[in-house]
């Protein structure tokens, strides 16, 4: 993901620094603008500067690196009708929630945990949008659930 950041002074100074910046950024001296795309995750304390005659001032700044969720867990899951059904979505970078689009009936998503859980009410093969949410973005998957048919179960 791009990134840029200006520096921002009240004078109209003749050069500008910035350091230590995370890989992948770099700053224009002449235009205090930050830019480029970081390949490393983290926070980076570095410190900004402008330059004129009179001398230089600086200022503290945190860069801070993250990336979206990727969905790691299995992308199929099987069940069976009116049988109990458990599905965890497991992704990277820490989501805070979690969605799904086009689960089948009986099935319920709780998006704090991106736990999927019921019991199936048809059999079908259905593919589902399932999602990973943290502050930088959403990573999404398509989760195929297999739900096949059982038996009547006899009960006199």
């Amino acid at each position: 993901m791009a990134f840029e950041y200006e520096i921002l002074t009240t004078k109209f100074p003749n050069s500008y620094g910035a350091t230590p910046l995370p890989d992948g950024l770099t700053i224009n001296t002449e235009t205090g603008i930050i830019s480029g795309v970081p390949t490393t995750i983290g926070s980076t304390l570095v410190t900004v500067s402008a330059t004129d005659a009179a001398g230089t001032g600086s200022a503290a700044l945190v860069i801070v690196v993250t990336v979206p969720p990727v969905i790691t867990s299995s992308l199929t899951a099987n069940g069976a009708t009116g049988t109990s059904f458990t599905y965890q979505i497991v992704a990277s970078q820490s989501p805070t929630s979690y969605s799904a689009i086009g689960l089948p009936s009986g099935l319920t998503l709780n998006p704090s945990t991106g736990l999927i859980s019921g019991t199936p009410a048809a059999a079908a093969t259905t593919n589902v949008t399932i999602n990973a949410t943290n502050a930088a973005g959403t990573g999404s998957a398509t989760l195929v659930i297999t739900i096949a048919a059982t038996a009547p179960l006899i009960t006199s």
